[in-house]
């Protein structure tokens, strides 16, 4: 289709587009049990700090820290010990029970093939150790971006202007795939990228 034609870099989502992401809360509070509290006001904060922007990813992982430990009535050091348990259990989940989706994968390699740039960017932190655990071959993908290393997270247009500047392609020239309209596609809106839903949207690249 002309619509995809014309595009020299695609930038996916993780989780939720790249892996069906079902269960993935339950899976959390199981392995999390004894500190559900703790685990539903991390969220929490993250779903607060969406879009804003801390300047780089040192201040926006303090920030988070801060208000997970002020949230929480703990300490500062129990807070950031919690977040990386957090991720550990994050590609541990992952890995045992998530395989990615083939049809995401068959774009992937097709248009990889094509000289296409592909790009990964999550909200969350440990990309490619998640991609890893996914067993994806990530040779594929010219980057492999968090929105946290812009020291934010989506809908801000940061991380998705911050790719094109890295690959020196316009945004007009690259696509966005995602689960979220509200974060990927609001994202993708504002930096003058294309944004396709996945899965409802995505059989535009068939």
């Amino acid at each position: 289709m002309e619509y995809i034609d014309d595009v020299d870099a695609i930038i996916f989502d993780l989780d939720g587009t790249i892996y069906n992401k079902r269960a993935l809360k339950l899976f959390f509070s199981l392995s999390f049990i004894n500190k559900l509290p703790l685990m539903l006001s991390y969220l929490k904060v993250r779903r607060n700090n969406y879009g804003v922007d801390c300047d780089n990813k040192e201040a926006f992982r303090n920030k988070i820290i801060e208000e997970l430990a002020n949230q929480s009535s703990i300490s500062k050091e129990k807070s950031e010990k919690f977040i990386n348990e957090f991720m550990d259990k994050f590609i541990n989940i992952i890995k045992n029970r998530y395989k990615p989706n083939k049809d995401i994968i068959d774009v992937i390699n097709k248009y990889h093939s094509r000289g296409t740039k592909i790009v990964c960017l999550s909200d969350y932190s440990k990309v490619k150790e998640r991609l890893l655990a996914l067993n994806i071959d990530i040779d594929k993908f010219t980057l492999i971006k968090s929105s946290e290393d812009y020291g934010t997270l989506k809908p801000a247009t940061k991380p998705f202007l911050g790719i094109a500047e890295e690959l020196n392609i316009s945004p007009l020239k690259i696509v966005v795939v995602g689960d979220r309209d509200d974060t990927d596609g609001e994202g993708a809106r504002k930096s003058n990228m294309r944004f396709v839903k996945y899965p409802e949207n995505f059989n535009i690249f068939k």
